[in-house]
């Protein structure tokens, strides 16, 4: 990123904070507009970034599935660039490969970092899995809480958004029923 294009984002936002009514010459804010692009920018490094390869090794003689739950993921949501934020939950029966579980979690961060749709994110996860492990089948579920959901319009503080992608074939009970016991309850 060039610094012309960094100060032309600097404009920007004082451009916004003058049209909220806001004095940018005021203490509070001078160095608003550089920290506000230090953010946008940092919260979008998966736009600029490679994205992980996924380090996977030979999974012997097991059959089971594979879940990583809890990933915890924020991001932007693309219509207000307001935030939104929860947890990730996948599961993979492999065909041959295990994933090395913290490119799971890497896979989840570079998607999130970027303006995003949540039903995108979770399609956008399970097809990286499957591209990079080949598993029999993968469950990608996301569950979501959006602040442009809870600030403003409609203001629902406690809603939870949400969606699944699945891929191949899975045991999507057994999944739903792990994720239960990792919870101390039977639902997701």
């Amino acid at each position: 990123m060039t610094t012309e294009i960094q100060r032309e984002m600097e404009e920007a936002v004082k451009v916004l904070l003058r049209g909220m009514g806001e004095d940018i010459s005021r203490e509070g804010l001078v160095d608003t507009p550089r920290r506000v692009v230090s953010m946008f920018l940092e919260m979008t490094e998966g736009l600029r970034v490679s994205p992980p390869h996924m380090t996977t090794f030979s999974k012997g003689s097991t059959d089971q599935m594979v879940i990583v739950s809890d990933i915890a993921y924020t991001s932007l949501c693309e219509h207000h660039l307001a935030p939104f934020t929860g947890r990730v939950h996948i599961g993979y029966l492999p065909r041959g490969r295990l994933a090395g579980l913290s490119k799971l979690g890497r896979i989840v961060e570079w998607y999130a970092k970027r303006l995003q749709i949540q039903e995108r994110f979770t399609s956008q996860i399970a097809d990286k899995c499957v591209d990079e492990l080949d598993p029999v089948g993968i469950i990608v579920v996301a569950e979501g809480h959006h602040q442009c959901m809870s600030m403003r319009g409609i203001k629902k503080e406690n809603h939870k958004t949400v969606t699944t992608a699945i891929r191949g074939l899975i045991a999507k009970n057994e999944f739903f029923q792990a994720l239960g016991v990792t919870r101390g309850h039977n639902s997701l």
